[in-house]
């Protein structure tokens, strides 16, 4: 079986929870079901600029052939948003789609990464490959590929409840691909409630989890990477990248309050990932400290050692981050405003909600007391048994070839 993912970044130290799972998934069918994978993407780090960061061409990501394509455009993010506004107040009126479409390609090409070599390689060698598996349904790789191949397709839309999830030409995209595959339930609904057609093909399969825990960290790696005295800091966590789309600017006041009512048990908020080179996020309060990228086993010993992550980001397909902390054994408080989180809030007995400032410290009180007994503890347990019922990679795996084995069929 050979196969083709095609997404907009990819790399060991590319941020980003789509990359994260295509990266996962990629290495999982290469390992565990002897797929031939081959990755289609771009040679940018960073989706606010499209730099072109890496080489163009072949290189490697252990077993798996890594094909890079250079992106002709970088990014202007201000004719982005008006152009966004502009459609978005044509749609609010009424205007056609046949109107509107024109302007909804010129959005795509402006989101980018606007890469037409990849598109003309995909149509050009669609033959050479059994199963194309598209990640994430904003960016231009997507839109221009999978209609290519639609037939052969397995389309993974990471879908938020956002005004370009109803774009003609993403709606187009629901409606040609042979199977979609949903995160989450909350997803699945989401996709069903905005597709304008009936899709029979919806399967959850997420990010697989193997049934072991992540191996223990020693707290010297935390002290070598923080000193002495942060180390030992009682603090939240949030990994992942530094822009204004995951809501952190909108907790920072809110960490600020909590330390002015509580001088005598300051609670740090440490940032672990790469500043977006467009954000203009204000990280100034003191008791805000920005890591930058931080390598995988400093990134465990931070998730293992944090009072506890925070997901503030209102727009959420599955994250990743919350997993990983339920699995490190650490609660998480996550943003209610994400019907995703909110579903994994009502399934993972260790995560808080909030919404408003009181709701936020409110879950600092309740970590505290569960901390302060066996709670916390039981609490883990049955939130780690629910990932593993739900997103264990063998049923995540089986999913993938059942898909396989039915397009496979179909060419016959």
């Amino acid at each position: 079986m050979r196969v083709a993912i095609v997404v907009q970044k990819y790399g060991a130290t590319v941020i980003g929870g789509a990359e994260a799972l295509a990266r996962s998934v990629a290495g999982k069918l290469q390992s565990d079901l002897s797929w031939n994978v081959e990755i289609l993407t771009t040679t940018s780090k960073d989706h606010m600029t499209w730099t072109n960061d890496f080489n163009e061409g072949l290189e490697s990501d252990g077993p798996i052939v890594v094909r890079r394509f250079n992106n002709t455009m970088s990014r202007c993010s201000r004719s982005l948003s008006i152009l966004g506004r502009i459609i978005n107040g044509m749609r609010r009126v009424g205007v056609s789609d046949q109107i509107l479409s024109p302007l909804e390609s010129m959005w795509v090409i402006l989101q980018g990464p606007y890469c037409p070599s990849m598109t003309r390689y995909i149509e050009e060698n669609k033959d050479q490959y059994d199963v194309f598996l598209f990640f994430c349904y904003l960016y231009y790789p997507t839109v221009g590929g999978l209609p290519l191949v639609h037939e052969k397709s397995i389309f993974l839309p990471l879908a938020h409840d956002e005004p370009p999830l109803r774009y003609h030409m993403f709606q187009n995209l629901l409606r040609c691909s042979r199977f979609i595959f949903a995160n989450t339930e909350p997803e699945s609904t989401l996709i069903k409630s905005v597709s304008k057609s009936k899709h029979e093909n919806i399967r959850i399969a997420g990010l697989g989890y193997d049934l072991t825990l992540p191996p223990k960290r020693s707290i010297d790696l935390l002290r070598n990477f923080l000193g002495p005295q942060e180390s030992n800091a009682k603090y939240l966590l949030f990994l992942g990248r530094i822009d204004k789309g995951k809501g952190i600017q909108n907790i920072i006041p809110f960490i600020d309050q909590w330390n002015e009512k509580h001088p005598e048990s300051p609670l740090y908020f440490f940032l672990a990932g790469k500043v977006s080179e467009a954000s203009d996020i204000d990280l100034s309060s003191k008791w805000v400290r920005s890591l930058g990228y931080v390598n995988t086993e400093v990134k465990e010993c931070l998730i293992q050692n944090a009072f506890a992550l925070v997901n503030p980001s209102e727009f959420e397909s599955l994250s990743i981050i919350v997993f990983e902390s339920i699995l490190a054994a650490t609660p998480c408080i996550v943003n209610k405003r994400s019907n995703v989180l909110t579903y994994l809030a009502q399934n993972l007995s260790a995560v808080c909600e909030y919404e408003t400032p009181n709701e936020f410290f409110a879950a600092i009180d309740e970590i505290t007391k569960w901390r302060a007994s066996n709670e916390l503890q039981d609490r883990i347990l049955r939130s780690q048994n629910w990932i593993f019922d739900h997103y264990s990679w063998r049923k995540i795996l089986n999913t993938y070839q059942q898909a396989a084995e039915i397009i496979q069929n179909e060419k016959k």
